[in-house]
C-alpha cells in the first residue's frame, strides 16, 4: 500500500528519483523556500500562515503533475 507522498516530503526525506530528475527538484525546492523566505519578510504573522498553506499545497500539487 503505498500512499502518495507530496514532492516536498519526497526531497526533505532526499528520496532520489533518477539523479536529473532530484537535481532538477532540489534546485526548485531550494528556490521556493528562498520565495516565501523573502515574502515572510514582508507579512504579518497572520497573512505568512494562511499564504504558505494555499501556495504549499498548490506548488506540492503543481510538481506532482510534472
Amino acid at each position: 500500500m503505498c500512499r502518495k507522498r507530496t514532492i516536498f516530503q519526497t526531497f526533505l526525506l532526499g528520496e532520489n528519483q533518477s539523479g536529473a530528475q532530484s537535481k532538477r527538484l532540489a534546485a526548485r525546492t531550494s528556490g521556493y523556500i528562498k520565495y516565501l523566505y523573502e515574502i515572510d519578510m514582508k507579512m504579518t504573522q497572520k497573512n505568512r500562515i494562511i499564504m504558505q498553506k494555499h501556495s504549499m499545497t498548490n506548488t506540492a500539487a503543481r510538481w506532482e503533475n510534472d
